[in-house]
This record gives C-alpha cells, structure tokens and sequence, in this order.
C-alpha cells in the first residue's frame, strides 16, 4: 500500500503515517506499506519503524538530469538508514523502457536500471 502525501496541508508525516501502519498491521496479514512524502522530512532517519519502503525524492521522470538528481540524492544518504532487511529507500518508478515518453541513451537507461536494481 502506498500512502501519498498529496495536500496534507501542514501536518506532521511522523503523526500521520502510524495511524496507517497501525491499521495496516491490525489485519493480521503481510502488507507491504510504503511512504510517499518526497524524502522531504528525512523518512530514512524515521520510517523503518513505520513502514518497510519509503520515497527519499520527489518524482522521477524519464529524462537524465532528473534520473541523475536522483541517484545522487539517494547516494548523499547515510549509509546506515540504507539496505536494511524490510526498509528500503524508495526512488520512485523506474522509467527504463518508456522510451516513448523520455529521451535518455541507452547507457543512461542502463545506468538508471543499475541504480534502481
């Protein structure tokens, strides 16, 4: 379940998000719960008790100094908030194979592809 953070208009993602994750929880089955607040409140210092994936970005779109903004935003994070058993940083969707939509070269789709694996 990815829960958005679309006009929520000033309230707190560390107050909001446990409420889903408690109801997610409650229901007894295993529920993958993902976090889209766009990396703006640091979710990697704070979402691995909340959630098993969260966006560390804004949205990534199909063009290279985006996709490149993006692998450096995820690179600058510490190493200790990444790679944790059901706690991922979340980059956003992989746009390899859009081509129709984007204008990358193929060695920045395969680059975009490695980062994203």
């Amino acid at each position: 379940v990815k829960m958005d953070w679309c006009n929520t208009d000033g309230a707190d993602p560390r107050e909001v998000y446990p409420h889903m994750s408690s109801a997610l929880n409650a229901t007894g089955r295993r529920i993958h719960f993902n976090l889209c607040e766009g990396g703006s409140e640091a979710p990697w210092e704070w979402g691995y008790d909340i959630a098993m994936s969260w966006r560390m970005s804004g949205d990534h779109n199909n063009n290279w100094p985006n996709t490149l903004s993006i692998i450096e935003a995820s690179a600058a994070i510490p190493a200790q908030y990444t790679g944790k058993p059901f706690g991922w940083n979340d980059m956003d969707m992989l746009e390899t194979g859009n081509t129709h939509e984007g204008d990358m070269t193929d060695v920045e789709y395969r680059t975009e592809f490695s980062m994203w694996a």
